[in-house]
């Protein structure tokens, strides 16, 4: 924004020198003013996408990264069986999760009952 005001800022002050001294039409100055001021838009908007696409290809270079992490051992008490799921339905009862053994639950208890079918 600032690289905007400063283009708008001098074109504006040359433009209004050049028309008091008589070697631009006062028309040419109005027209020179809103070039500056289209063109200081567009420069915002430029590095407004430029910004939104560093962020989403920040989003592609995660997935890629998680996509080589190794899958962590299962320590689990209960193994599914080999033909699960048999039912498109979850159910969880009193589901407690951490982030590492040493932190506190991040969910505590947690029941869930979702039939197969339901969104």
């Amino acid at each position: 924004e600032l690289i905007g005001t400063l283009i708008n800022a001098v074109s504006g002050f040359s433009a209004l020198l050049s028309c008091v001294y008589g070697v631009l039409q006062p028309s040419y100055v109005g027209l020179c003013l809103s070039y500056s001021i289209t063109m200081s838009a567009n420069l915002n908007n430029s590095v407004r996408l430029i910004a939104d696409c560093e962020i989403q290809m920040n989003a592609v270079e995660r997935v890629e990264h998680y996509t080589h992490i190794a899958t962590e051992d299962y320590d689990g008490v209960y193994m599914p069986s080999d033909d699960w799921p048999t039912r498109g339905e979850i159910k969880l009862d009193n589901l407690s999760v951490k982030y590492a053994a040493d932190l506190d639950p991040v969910l505590n208890d947690v029941t869930v009952h979702i039939k197969a079918g339901e969104k």
